[in-house]
């Protein structure tokens, strides 16, 4: 996956709409054959997933734990 530059002058966009490479393609072509839309976005701790202990019970931050959470959906 590659970042597309906002401007010359300015860092990677943060914004999936300027993201391009084979991912991305991959994805847009798998979604017009199967007639699903999706959505890029980014987890709020930039984390993809790591599990840990609180109070005993074992919890999961980044994706995974926006998954279990039920913040975001697949």
């Amino acid at each position: 996956m590659y970042k597309g530059r906002r401007s010359d002058t300015e860092g990677y966009s943060d914004d999936p709409a300027m993201w391009h490479g084979f991912c991305i393609q991959l994805l847009e072509m798998i979604a017009k054959d199967l007639k699903f839309t999706f959505t890029i976005q980014h987890v709020a701790d930039n984390q993809y997933g790591i599990s840990h202990e609180v109070d005993g019970i074992t919890k999961w931050n980044g994706m995974i734990g926006e998954l279990l959470e039920k913040v975001i959906f697949l």
